[in-house]
């Protein structure tokens, strides 16, 4: 503080307001500007008199203007960093508003969708059941009266057997003339001691005859029950082991003889499955470029 009074002894104290810069708040700017004006003067009163009077408080004036210059600029400059941060804070803010919302309305439009084709999918079961329903029926009461009038044409009333063996035949050439069951497949089918002998399989305009099953077996579930004498609808294995929707009948006649009409449920599931990917992926297309969309007009105005 004792410096001669011809040096600008108080240009010292400007590197002191520069520290200020690292201060949080800007009041701590002025106090440095204060404290080293202090001393400015402090120094003046206690330096050695002798130079001259104008030039000494020409010094000190300066120091005090180059002090109190410093400060205000570095206000200034911590003001402007405080507004750039907050504009830039508030920025970020509204770009994490614009895609939580975006996100909310992908979210929406995706359980939308899964919403509706789970919908879909349910009443195309139910009318794939209905038209399961039909055909065991129609195929069960079919057989049952074509039994009654080979048994009434047979000079043996009773010989079921014989019957049977009638009413399949025509039940097979009947099949073999039609081919409009579409995905589904009927399945005629007695028990033969402790297995399933199937009698027909008609499936995508083929006939066959499938290989036995054992009566205790986990596959043939829904024949299983036709030939128990329960009539209904489930979902099971069939005799090959895949999962099928299954609407099951007896041929009340033949006391051994069961119906059943099934659909392979990876068949109902397919068109919903393939309708859920391009879902998701127009989705996405669209949610990319409604988001895009969504930035480039809010982007002045978030600015």
């Amino acid at each position: 503080m004792a410096l001669s009074l011809d040096v600008v002894g108080g240009v010292p104290y400007v590197a002191m307001v520069l520290i200020g810069i690292w201060f949080p708040q800007k009041w701590h700017i002025f106090a440095l500007a204060v404290i080293g004006s202090f001393l400015t003067l402090l120094g003046y009163f206690l330096s050695p008199s002798g130079d001259i009077a104008w030039v000494v408080l020409t010094n000190r004036g300066m120091a005090l203007f180059a002090i109190w210059i410093t400060a205000l600029l570095i206000a200034n400059y911590k003001q402007k960093l405080a507004i750039s941060q907050y504009i830039r804070s508030r920025a970020v803010r509204e770009y994490q508003r614009v895609l939580t919302l975006v996100l909310i309305l992908a979210a929406a439009a995706v359980i939308i969708a899964a919403s509706s084709i789970g919908i879909l999918y349910e009443t195309a079961c139910k009318q794939q059941l209905l038209h399961l329903t039909e055909v065991a029926q129609t195929q069960g009461r079919m057989m049952e009266a074509m039994a009654r009038h080979e048994q009434q044409e047979d000079e043996h009333e009773n010989n079921l057997e014989s019957a049977l063996i009638e009413t399949l035949a025509q039940i097979k050439d009947a099949h073999n003339r039609y081919s409009g069951l579409g995905q589904s497949e009927v399945v005629l089918a007695r028990r033969e001691g402790n297995q399933i002998s199937f009698l027909l399989s008609h499936s995508h305009g083929r006939l066959g005859e499938p290989e036995p099953v054992p009566i205790n077996s986990l596959k043939a579930e829904p024949m299983r029950r036709a030939l128990s004498g329960r009539s209904g609808t489930m979902e099971g294995l069939d005799y090959r082991g895949a999962i099928v929707l299954a609407t099951y009948e007896p041929v009340v006649i033949f006391k051994n003889v069961g119906v059943i009409a099934k659909i392979d449920m990876s068949e109902i599931r397919r068109p919903f499955i393939q309708a859920g990917i391009l879902a998701t992926i127009i989705a996405a297309i669209v949610t990319g470029l409604g988001t895009a969309l969504f930035l480039f007009v809010s982007n002045p105005m978030i600015r």
